[in-house]
């Protein structure tokens, strides 16, 4: 949820700008990114999602804005009802669906989408397969991926444990100095 209200984020992948009534449409690019990077991910070229998902993802999450006005909160996270897409949409083979909206709903669609990606289990898999490949090695076994995955959903998506279960595991002790290399 914190890279979906950043300010920051929103802007540099250019979803401040994505507005749903415009003739340009909603731009996709923080949702491909929300899913690469922050959620369902790609291991060794495969991924979960489609195209068809990453376009239903930048329309839920449409009106994602800034607050430009002087003032308290200037700059500071908005949801824009106007730049929102107010239609039907599916997303994970409808797995994840939004009905038609009226003018100033939509923001909880973004928040309830955020935790379904969060729970998913191929987001278990992709932080967890992250983890492993940072602290133990760049080609982790499925093994303890499963594992730390498993961590990760049984204490609702928490970082803490998955890493102690990585770190306490065979796997890590005996990947000592494979993730240093020599100059």
């Amino acid at each position: 949820s914190a890279s979906a209200h950043s300010t920051a984020m929103l802007d540099y992948l250019d979803n401040l700008p994505s507005d749903a009534s415009s003739p340009g449409g909603v731009n996709q690019n923080y949702a491909r990114e929300l899913l690469e990077l922050h959620t369902l991910g790609i291991i060794k070229g495969q991924h979960v999602y489609t195209e068809d998902d990453v376009q239903a993802v930048a329309q839920i999450i449409s009106g994602w804005s800034m607050n430009w006005n002087d003032g308290v909160g200037k700059f500071e996270f908005l949801f824009a009802p106007w730049q929102h897409s107010r239609t039907a949409t599916s997303a994970f083979g409808g797995a994840f669906t939004v009905p038609a909206r009226s003018y100033g709903q939509g923001y909880d669609d973004g928040v309830r989408l955020l935790t379904y990606l969060a729970h998913h289990p191929s987001t278990a898999r992709y932080i967890s397969w992250k983890l492993c490949r940072r602290f133990v090695s760049d080609d982790p076994s499925d093994a303890l991926v499963d594992s730390a995955a498993a961590v990760f959903t049984a204490n609702d998506t928490a970082i803490a444990p998955t890493l102690r279960h990585i770190l306490h595991s065979d796997e890590f002790a005996a990947s000592t100095r494979k993730k240093v290399r020599r100059p």
